[in-house]
C-alpha cells in the first residue's frame, strides 16, 4: 500500500467513532449533503444527495436487475445499499477504512436479516477493504461494472490516473459514472498554515483537482461527460449545520471535537473565498 494512504487509512478507523456520533449517529452517514431539494435538515440532505447521484446514474444507463455497481470510497455502504434495494441490482463496495468496511458489512448483515423475514431476497453486495488506487490489484480483468460511483472519498486516492483509468477499464462499454467530491480550487500555497492543517493534513487530503482539471482527467481516460455541476453553496451549508451540532461536544475534555469543529469552520471560510468546492461529475464510457 502508498505510505501516504496506509496514514489515511490509520486515521480515518481512530475518527470513525467520532463520525459515527457527530455526523449521522443512526446511519453513520458520510457525505456532503445536496440541498437542491429542498432539504432543510442535515439528515434530509444526507438522503437526498445520494438520491441525486443515483438517479443521474440511471438516467446514464438504467439501473435494474441486470446492473452491477461499484462504489470506489464506499464507507459504511449505505448508498450502495439504498441502490441494490430500490434498483433490485448487485455491487461491489470499496473502502480504504477497516472501520468503514466492517460498520458496512454489519449493516448489511442486519438488512438482509430483515428483508428476509419481510420475504424479500438478501442484497447482492461484497464489500473490499482496499485502495482506489489500486483497483487492478483488488478486481479482475474480468470483472466488468454496468455502473461506478464514487462519493465524497476520491479526493483520499493518491495515484488518480490509477484510479480513473481503471474506474474505466472496469465499465462495459456504455456504462455510467456518477462523482461527487471535494475540489481544491486554489493552490495548496494559497491556504494559511493553520488551513492546511485543519483541511489537508488532519486527513491526509491528498491532490489538489479543480473543477476544470477534474472534468479534463476524466476526458483524459476516455469518458464522455454527461453533466457536471459546481455545487460550493451545498458544502457550506453541509458545514455550517455540521459546526453548529459541534457545539454541544466542546467542552469535551477530549481535543478532537474542538479539532473538527476547527476543521469545518475552516472548510466554510475556504468555499467562501473560492479556494475550494464541491462538484458533481457524471460520464459515459462510450
Amino acid at each position: 500500500m502508498i505510505a501516504k494512504e496506509k496514514l489515511t487509512r490509520e486515521k480515518f478507523n481512530a475518527l470513525k467513532k467520532y463520525y459515527d456520533k457527530t455526523w449521522d449517529e443512526k446511519e453513520h452517514t458520510l457525505h456532503v449533503g445536496y440541498f437542491g431539494m429542498g432539504a432543510k435538515t442535515l439528515k434530509k440532505s444526507y438522503a437526498d444527495a445520494t438520491e441525486y447521484l443515483l438517479a443521474n446514474l440511471n438516467r446514464i444507463r438504467r439501473l435494474d436487475e441486470r446492473s452491477n455497481i461499484l462504489d470506489v470510497g464506499c464507507g459504511t455502504g449505505r448508498t450502495l445499499m439504498a441502490a441494490c434495494a430500490k434498483y433490485g441490482c448487485r455491487g461491489v463496495g470499496v473502502d480504504l477504512s477497516d472501520e468503514q468496511i466492517k460498520d458496512a458489512k454489519n449493516a448489511l448483515k442486519k438488512i438482509n436479516i430483515i428483508r428476509k423475514r419481510n420475504g424479500l431476497t438478501s442484497l447482492k453486495i461484497k464489500f473490499i477493504r482496499g485502495s482506489g488506487s489500486e483497483l487492478h490489484k483488488l478486481l479482475p480483468r474480468s470483472k466488468q461494472f454496468t455502473h461506478v460511483l464514487g462519493q465524497d472519498a476520491l479526493l483520499f486516492v493518491v495515484d488518480k490516473e490509477s484510479l480513473f483509468k481503471n474506474m474505466f477499464r472496469l465499465l462495459v462499454p456504455g456504462g455510467a459514472l456518477a462523482i461527487a467530491d471535494f475540489l481544491a480550487e486554489k493552490p495548496q500555497t494559497d491556504f494559511s498554515a493553520h488551513e492546511r492543517r485543519t483541511i489537508y493534513k488532519m486527513l491526509n487530503w491528498n491532490e489538489d483537482l479543480s473543477f476544470v482539471a477534474y472534468t479534463g482527467f476524466l476526458r483524459a481516460v476516455g469518458f464522455k461527460m454527461m453533466g457536471s455541476e459546481e455545487r460550493g453553496r451545498d458544502m457550506i451549508k453541509t458545514y455550517s449545520l455540521l459546526g453548529k451540532r459541534m457545539r454541544r461536544y466542546l467542552r469535551s475534555s477530549d481535543a478532537t471535537y474542538s479539532d473538527l469543529a476547527k476543521r469545518y469552520a475552516d472548510i466554510v471560510s475556504a468555499v467562501k473565498k473560492g479556494k475550494m468546492g464541491w462538484g458533481l461529475f457524471f460520464a459515459v464510457k462510450q
